[in-house]
Formats: structure tokens, sequence, C-alpha cells
């Protein structure tokens, strides 16, 4: 059963969040418009329209080329080698999950890492290999798993890859959490720097919450979204599924990021240590 905590956040979040937020402003706008016809009028359009243009390519790529651009640039083997040869390099690499799926029909694992976490963990691979630092492995059970999130990875990592990771961290629920744990079990190994192995959408938000606990941290980001230098052509004007769904990836993390700061803020958090 769901931790109802989480499934309340969840819920309100979605309802924040594009598309239901302004098409629930539409809602609204319906249904005061004969009281009010005017802002009932200019309600529906706001709502309508801003669902349309989020759902088109050319919008979607701004948005979340802004949320991406918050974060640092990808890390360059010269950047790499750079850091691994300064006085006090990271001393783990933290992969943290992105989710799983269960399917009975699937053999030989039923559980299996979604295309975002599979990307992770290869991005994580790559750079444990290049560096020869240990691996943490950080996520819980989610609603649609049926082991933590970190078994799934750490089975993954072991047998696609040929890395046995150092730690599992199996009980965190979100990115906070993710933070608060995998800084806890590297506090115990006397670890104070890392890199950080997320898409480059979820970094900046990751690296509030990494951050947050003190943490010194080199984001390491990977899979980006918004291109660079592409040809715009009609298609991109035109609404599509997988723009919606790039632009609700970036009203997440503009959230997120919202609300890790005035948590921050409220908590009198660490200063931050980005290295």
């Amino acid at each position: 059963m769901d931790d109802p905590v989480i499934t309340v956040k969840r819920l309100l979040s979605a309802l924040v969040l594009l598309p239901i937020a302004p098409l629930l402003i539409a809602v609204l706008g319906q249904l005061i418009r004969r009281s009010r016809p005017r802002l009932g009028g200019f309600l529906v359009w706001f709502g309508v329209l801003v669902v349309l243009a989020t759902s088109m390519p050319i919008v979607s790529h701004a948005l979340i080329g802004w949320v991406e651009a918050a974060g640092p640039q990808p890390l360059t083997a010269e950047r790499l080698r750079a850091v691994m040869s300064a006085p006090s390099p990271p001393g783990a690499i933290v992969i943290i999950g992105g989710g799983t799926r269960f399917d009975a029909r699937e053999h030989p694992d039923q559980t299996s890492l979604k295309a975002g976490t599979l990307e992770r963990v290869r991005a994580g691979a790559r750079l444990a290999k290049a560096t020869g630092l240990p691996v943490l492995l950080s996520g819980g059970q989610g609603p649609e798993s049926r082991e933590a999130e970190a078994l799934t990875m750490a089975r993954t990592l072991a047998r696609d890859f040929g890395i046995k990771a150092r730690w599992i961290e199996p009980s965190s629920r979100d990115t906070s959490s993710n933070a608060r744990e995998s800084a806890r079990l590297l506090a115990e190994a006397r670890i104070h720097r890392i890199f950080l192995v997320t898409q480059a959408y979820h970094m900046p938000r990751a690296l509030l919450a990494f951050e947050g606990t003190g943490l010194g941290v080199l984001g390491a980001p990977h899979g980006f979204l918004a291109g660079v230098g592409e040809r715009w052509t009609l298609w991109n004007f035109l609404p599509a599924p997988s723009a919606m769904h790039a632009s609700w990836l970036a009203s997440h993390e503009a959230v997120g990021m919202g609300w890790y700061r005035l948590v921050r803020l409220a908590r009198g958090a660490p200063k931050s240590r980005r290295e």
C-alpha cells in the first residue's frame, strides 16, 4: 500500500503541473462564465492555449532547455581528468533511481528498470570504469515496483556492466530522501565529495537536494533533451505527445527547485559545496 504522504504529495503536484493545472483553469472559467463572462472566457481560452502551446516542440524545447541550463555542463574527458588529479577528488559515484516496472511476462527478471533509470545506470557505469570509484545506488520501492529500485539497479549494474555497487540504499522515496540517505551512508565511510549521476533535466533539483546535506557535489549530467543547433521546421509547431511530456518534466522540475529552495531557507540548510 502506498505511503499516504507520498500519495498526497503526488496528487498535489499533479494539480499544479502541466497539463492538469491549465485545464483546471479552463474548467473554472467555464463555471463562472455566466456570472462573469469576460473573466470566464479569458480563463477558458488561457487554459486551452497554454495546453496547446506547451504541447508544441518549439515551446517544450525552450522550457526544458531553461531547466537544463540551470545545471552543470556535460562532464567532458578533459574536465574529468582535471577533477581526478586535483588534491581532493570525489570519493564515490552516486546514481539515483528513476523508476522500475513490473511485468509477469518478462524473463528472467519480472522487475526491470525504466528507460530513464537504465540510462542513469549506464552513465554511472561508464564513469565508474573511467575513475575506478565505488558506486552508491539510491532508490526505494515505488508504487509500480515489487522491490527497491536500488536492488534492481544493482542487479543490472553487475550483470550488464560488470560493476558491483559498494553501497545500496533501498529506503528513499524521492530525491530529497535519496540525498539524505546517501549522505548518511557516505558519512559512515568518511566520504564528503561525490559525482552525482542523473539526467540533465533532473540535475538542478538533485544538486539542490544533495548540496543541502553538506556534501561536495560534482554533477555528471546526461540525456540532454534540449538539442543544440536543431533545424526548426513546420513540424515543430504541431502538438506532439513527446513535447507535452517534456513540458511536464520542465514544470515538475521548476516547481521542485522552487520548493527545495524554500525548504532550505526555512531549515537553514548547510552551505552548498558544489564542485
